[in-house]
């Protein structure tokens, strides 16, 4: 019994260390290139300095792509980009060289893309998809965001393992909210964050300088999930504060951020407790 009770201790060791622990960051950088003169930089000084393994930007111009290569960080990724010829897009940045990539064009009047990525999982046959979006932006395109939602949907219905995130361009009860929360589940669920603006007009110049006439602050960035297992994961913002440096915000959105813990299915703690059940089992 103390063999078994040893074996047990052992296996349960290994199965702290058997997982996968990913981050990711999802940010609006702002197109404006007139203040991302002093802004970009300092939001690649944030970026790294998280040292996440996922980042997800919206609104990159090509002078914030060119900063971007230029800057110590691009050192850490690989950079995969929606399309150069576009005036902003979404770009993704992994650790991991991507699997495969698909660019989605949206039904949009604003020219909107969703941008697809895949990764490998650790130990596993499995393969994550993460999805960076830039939803339309007016206020009156509940029913077109919709529409885009339910394309990028049907378009990742197979996808186990899938990671969402981006510039959704809906708040708090919204119909669209309701749309993805059908299929997907958000991680700043159950957390501080969830009725905190990421798009605040009140605390943030820029975004009252950019709001559309009457707009709110509201939640609009976002970072929703499945997985074929339980994960367990905390949220976080990023960027609520005005830089030391410029005495300014360094972007009209605040960024959000996830630590996720994925259980490894496949790993050699699992294989190691079917042992040990087979053999108390046997006795």
């Amino acid at each position: 019994m103390a063999i078994i009770i040893l074996m047990v201790c052992a296996a349960s060791a290994c199965a702290a260390n058997d997982q996968q622990k990913l981050s990711i960051i999802s940010w609006n950088v702002w197109f404006d290139d007139s203040s991302g003169e002093d802004r970009y930089p300092l939001i690649l000084d944030e970026l790294k300095s998280q040292k996440t393994d996922v980042v997800l930007l919206q609104e990159v111009t090509p002078a914030f792509l060119h900063a971007l290569r230029l800057h110590p960080v691009s050192k850490n990724y690989f950079i995969t980009l929606t399309d150069e010829s576009m005036a902003y897009q979404n770009i993704v940045l992994t650790r991991q060289r991507p699997q495969n990539k698909k660019v989605l064009a949206l039904n949009s009047q604003m020219q909107r893309k969703a941008l697809l990525v895949q990764l490998q999982l650790p130990n596993q046959d499995e393969l994550l998809a993460v999805v960076n979006v830039h939803l339309e932006s007016s206020l009156d395109a509940q029913r077109l965001r919709q529409q885009q939602l339910s394309q990028i949907l049907l378009t990742v219905k197979n996808e186990p393992n899938l990671i969402m995130g981006g510039d959704f361009n809906f708040g708090n009860g919204s119909e669209e909210e309701a749309v993805i929360s059908r299929s997907l589940q958000e991680l700043a669920k159950g957390s501080r964050y969830i009725s905190t603006p990421t798009y605040d007009v009140e605390k943030n110049p820029w975004a009252d300088q950019t709001k559309y006439w009457f707009e709110s602050s509201r939640r609009l960035d976002r970072i929703y999930y499945r997985f074929m297992t339980e994960v367990k994961f905390s949220y976080s913002l990023i960027g609520q504060l005005p830089s030391p440096i410029t005495k300014k915000h360094l972007s009209d959105h605040f960024g959000v951020k996830a630590d996720i813990v994925i259980p490894l299915r496949n790993s050699s703690a699992h294989r190691e407790m079917k042992f040990i059940t087979n053999a108390i089992t046997a006795l």
